[in-house]
């Protein structure tokens, strides 16, 4: 019977509009992500519909890599006079879109599976971000990161924890939606935090700033009346501290407020990752350089330091040779 009920579901007639529908009923989006959610399947709707494809069974994949190739080319097909997004934009959309996809093809509604045929990762190259340091990041970011500012209410020291999380975990809004508060253990003798999770291989190493901004955030949402457990979302929503959907994090990285994209005069999670990779690795990235130049071979980076600090480098990783010959 099951089986039955499965195959009649997959073979319904269901418009592009109908299986939306179903899609964003499954998610849970403030009114403002479901909304963008909403307008980008819209605009994949639209396309089709200039291909003459109208129910979902009818999409095929080569429907999809042709709109998610026209996005920062050609996008009068929504609107006579619709400029090409930016890479960034078109990055989002493409993502949208795929989860969509996705979720058609694991209810059977189409007969191919999107990451088979997947424009994310070329969209996403074009949208790379350039090579920041720390020196690029916002004045109030870098003092977030270092404990300097403190939060003045629940909706900052949110956003706060949540910066923290995005640099010194390298986490993507998608992760940090999954933590909960028994993930976060906070440090006794040990001089940092430790974030386990169970799609993380080894436990994040945090350092001790953000178990005072976590204290701060966790202070206020007590005072609010919320009720905080281990299985408590980490980042919640502040009205009911329920978990938040990525796209709602993401927002509120971005702005203060999980409804709002805001104008990224803050950050964003791709920013953040890679300053924190180019930033903790720059002595690792110099010191590989410096042993490629002592053994006659071009360097990976920017290239060999003067030569006192290249005699410096060299004796100290010499002696630390020693050691383990030693040993």
């Amino acid at each position: 019977m099951h089986i039955i009920l499965v195959m009649a579901n997959s073979t319904k007639v269901r418009s592009l509009t109908d299986a939306e529908i179903e899609w964003l009923d499954t998610l849970t989006l403030s009114e403002a992500a479901r909304t963008a959610y909403k307008g980008e399947v819209g605009r994949l709707s639209a396309f089709c519909a200039t291909r003459g494809v109208s129910t979902i069974r009818r999409l095929k994949a080569d429907h999809w890599t042709a709109y998610l190739s026209c996005l920062m080319e050609d996008r009068t097909f929504f609107k006579p006079k619709a400029k090409p997004l930016k890479p960034r934009s078109a990055l989002q959309a493409a993502r949208i879109t795929r989860s969509f996809l996705s979720f058609c093809a694991r209810r059977h509604w189409i007969d191919w599976d999107p990451a088979e045929h997947d424009l994310v990762s070329q969209i996403a190259d074009a949208a790379e971000l350039p090579a920041f340091t720390l020196e690029d990041l916002p004045e109030r970011v870098r003092l977030v990161l270092t404990g300097e500012l403190v939060a003045g209410d629940m909706r900052e020291a949110r956003q706060n924890l949540a910066l923290g999380l995005g640099f010194w975990g390298a986490l993507v809004p998608r992760e940090i939606a999954l933590l909960t508060v028994g993930n976060l253990h906070l440090p006794s003798k040990r001089r940092s935090c430790e974030l386990h999770c169970s799609w993380r291989p080894l436990p994040l190493m945090l350092p001790t700033t953000l178990s005072g901004i976590w204290r701060r955030y966790r202070d206020f949402r007590e005072e609010r009346g919320q009720d905080l457990n281990p299985k408590s979302p980490l980042v919640a929503s502040l009205r009911d501290g329920a978990a938040l959907h990525p796209w709602s994090v993401w927002a509120l990285m971005r702005s203060g407020d999980e409804s709002e994209v805001g104008d990224a005069s803050l950050s964003n999670t791709r920013l953040l990752r890679r300053v924190y990779m180019q930033t903790t690795t720059q002595d690792a990235t110099r010191d590989v350089d410096v042993v490629r130049g002592q053994a006659g071979m071009p360097p990976h980076g920017p290239g060999v330091p003067a030569e006192p600090a290249r005699r410096r480098i060299l004796n100290q990783l010499h002696d630390a040779t020693i050691v383990r010959l030693a040993a």
